[in-house]
């Protein structure tokens, strides 16, 4: 149920920050299934799984913030684009 809950949350949010949270809320169940039947290879394996999936989603919401990728600054209802297009197209 929880795993559904998040694979759902994750879907329909509209806001990087909630869904950094749903893929946290789905990591904790599927690596439960991952290591429920398993040996000391599986908990181990389950053990990468889990690292590496918080690893990357701590990296993905990290990298989405603007002041660490240098985002310009945009004017509110402008496009981001700097300049006349025909300044953009180059020459000829």
């Amino acid at each position: 149920m929880t795993l559904s809950a998040g694979v759902y949350g994750a879907f329909l949010t509209a806001d990087l920050f909630n869904l950094f949270v749903f893929v946290e809320v789905m990591l904790v169940p599927s690596y439960a299934l991952l290591t429920m039947s398993g040996g000391r290879a599986r908990t181990a394996a389950g053990r990468i799984y889990l690292t590496f999936s918080l690893l990357a989603s701590t990296l993905l919401l990290a990298r989405r913030r603007p002041g660490l990728r240098g985002h310009r600054h945009r004017e509110p209802g402008g496009t981001g684009r700097s300049g006349p297009a025909e300044h953009r197209r180059g020459p000829g």
